[in-house]
């Protein structure tokens, strides 16, 4: 079954829209909207036709599931740096907003945004964030960025995610 954590890492690893999706594979885009409300481990549907129809879609894009809690980028490479795959993924399992994910990073907004465009094999190489802050951060809530172009949660970051939600509305609320 197809995660919450999978569908929406899918979804932004192929920077495609819901309105798209469904047009290409034929499901509702408010069927499509509603599974990406759904929690990380969680499956986003109990009708295996829609699951499967979804997964076979990912899969012909390269995005694979290994793991009930993993999702892979399909290709021949591997990086010992953190891709814009590895990047993408990793911010929709913490359930974080570029903004939020931004401001705990201590980088600007729009600097991450320019990293999330990048292509997904495409290394992500700033002098204000280096890779290995990077991995110690998303290893801390739970998130495993594997040179093999997979991402695995071990442990829902969810818990440590609304303390670092809260402590960045806190900071706005102050400005």
């Amino acid at each position: 079954m197809l995660s919450g954590f999978q569908y929406r890492a899918a979804l932004a690893a192929t920077k495609i829209t819901v309105n798209e999706l469904g047009a290409l594979i034929g499901l509702h885009p408010i069927t499509l909207l509603r599974y990406k409300k759904t929690p990380n481990q969680i499956p986003v549907s109990r009708r295996v036709k829609n699951t499967l129809l979804l997964q076979d879609f990912f899969e012909r894009r390269s995005v694979l599931f290994p793991a009930t809690n993993s999702v892979k980028l399909k290709t021949d490479f591997t990086s010992k740096n953190i891709t814009r795959f590895h990047l993408v993924v990793a911010r929709i399992a913490t359930g974080l907003n570029q903004h939020q994910l931004s401001s705990i990073l201590r980088i600007s907004p729009s600097t991450l945004s320019i990293l999330e465009n990048l292509n997904n094999m495409e290394v992500i190489n700033t002098r204000t964030l280096k890779n290995s802050n990077l991995i110690r951060f998303f290893e801390h809530v739970g998130i495993t960025l594997n040179d093999d172009y997979s991402v695995s949660i071990n442990k829902d970051p969810e818990k440590f995610i609304e303390k670092a939600k809260m402590l960045v509305d806190t900071k706005r609320k102050d400005i």
